[in-house]
């Protein structure tokens, strides 16, 4: 028993007969199309961000207000700051601001903007920055939270310069240097 089955309700057989393949030259056009399209629009890995930042306030006009730091010393390492795997050491953990809810009101949070005020672009420009949130946990023996510690990550902006994410580790501390095109000074 040969049986054929019945057309669709949607599609008659002049639908059928008027449909067609694309030709060879076609599919290496759409396949290129898709590739750009792909490659073009494929964004830079960053790791996971375990936390966000919203506010009504702009993380500068919080952090101006803890001056900055001296910085002179070029980093020699060109993912210093700009890799999780190389963060700036800013410590100062938690301070009394474990207990708060204000984020800038602990040692680390102040150190980080310490940090973030002291830098320029190559240039001089003024370097704006906001709170991306937090990342990349890992084992520490200086956290008050089970020996876990976790990132802060900001991106930096200035003009005529593309942004930037840099990582910060509030839980140890360290020799702070100026990330590779940047300088640093006091405004």
């Amino acid at each position: 028993m040969n049986q054929q089955r019945p057309n669709p309700p949607f599609c008659d057989s002049q639908e059928r007969a008027s449909r067609r393949w694309p030709t060879h030259a076609e599919r290496i056009g759409i396949g290129l199309a898709v590739m750009l399209g792909l490659s073009c629009s494929t964004p830079q890995r960053q790791p996971e961000t375990l936390s966000r930042t919203t506010s009504n306030i702009p993380e500068e006009t919080i952090g101006r207000q803890f001056g900055s730091w001296s910085i002179s010393t070029p980093a020699q390492d060109p993912a210093y700051g700009y890799s999780e795997k190389s963060p700036v050491l800013v410590g100062g953990g938690f301070g009394d601001g474990g207990r708060n809810t204000y984020r800038f009101l602990n040692d680390g949070g102040r150190n980080t903007y310490r940090f973030l005020n002291a830098l320029l672009g190559p240039s001089g420009q003024e370097i704006h920055y906001t709170r991306i949130g937090t990342c990349c946990s890992f084992k520490t023996p200086n956290s008050a939270f089970e020996g876990e510690g976790v990132l802060e990550v900001y991106q930096i902006a200035y003009d005529g310069g593309k942004p930037a994410r840099l990582y910060f580790n509030w839980y140890e501390s360290g020799t702070l240097y100026i990330p590779q095109g940047l300088t640093a000074g006091k405004r």
